[in-house]
């Protein structure tokens, strides 16, 4: 099978055109301005082939697959995060390993769900690597509601009426995500970005310690797209 070129989408999944180049690699492009360029290239049946400054990479169709997993195991009105790293094996392929379930949280009580997403559920896949491309793990969509007499919630929560408070997690990556990748990759373990995967806004939020690079549409995300 041939090669196939690499695809430009915007953050709402959108297909907006390609630059030619036969490696079959998508990447999401966050500046308007650079859609709307790329667009008009496709519109005259060009390849844009700029350079694009905004342009995030998206991981192969089979890493995705697997990273959604993750949001398959942590179910829906989820209270607890899933997640796991991507291995650099020494071919240059990526490898995903799951790691074990991170703890029960309450958004009403909690901040943040936790999980260690280096603690493998199978200690036997942490070998033949040395550094990783990343880590992935998800937010989760359970929602509590009390009444206000219960107290000040530390989560994300909206007062109705008065009497009750209703309490969730925040979807985004927090703060300790983002500086947790930056120290990993000042001490040399990640080498690319990391990933939330939203299960209450079913977003997917691209990151490293810089902040937030770009979302992608969760089911977009786990799905083939056009060039794989």
């Amino acid at each position: 099978m041939g090669m196939k070129p690499a695809d430009f989408y915007d953050e709402k999944g959108n297909y907006v055109g390609t630059d030619g180049v036969d490696d079959r690699t998508n990447y999401v492009v966050t500046d308007k301005k650079e859609v709307k360029q790329i667009k008009k290239a496709t519109k005259k049946g060009n390849s844009y082939t700029a350079n694009v400054n905004s342009k995030v990479k998206l991981p192969g169709y089979n890493v995705r697959s697997e990273m959604g997993k993750a949001v398959d195991r942590a179910g829906e009105n989820s209270f607890h995060e899933e997640g796991g790293m991507i291995a650099n094996m020494p071919d240059g392929s990526k490898k995903v390993i799951h790691a074990k379930p991170g703890a029960k949280a309450d958004p009403s009580v909690d901040q943040y769900a936790e999980i260690n997403v280096l603690d493998a559920a199978n200690p036997s896949e942490v070998k033949g690597f040395s550094t990783l491309d990343g880590t992935f793990h998800t937010h989760p969509s359970g929602i509590v509601t009390k009444s206000s007499s219960t107290g000040n919630t530390t989560g994300s929560a909206t007062t109705i009426g008065g009497t009750t408070i209703t309490s969730s997690f925040v979807q985004s990556p927090s703060d300790i995500d983002i500086n947790i990748h930056a120290g990993r990759a000042q001490r040399g373990l990640v080498t690319g970005n990391s990933y939330v995967l939203s299960t209450g806004n079913k977003t997917v939020y691209i990151y490293n310690g810089k902040g937030v690079q770009a979302t992608f549409p969760l089911t977009k995300f786990r799905s083939k797209l056009r060039n794989e």
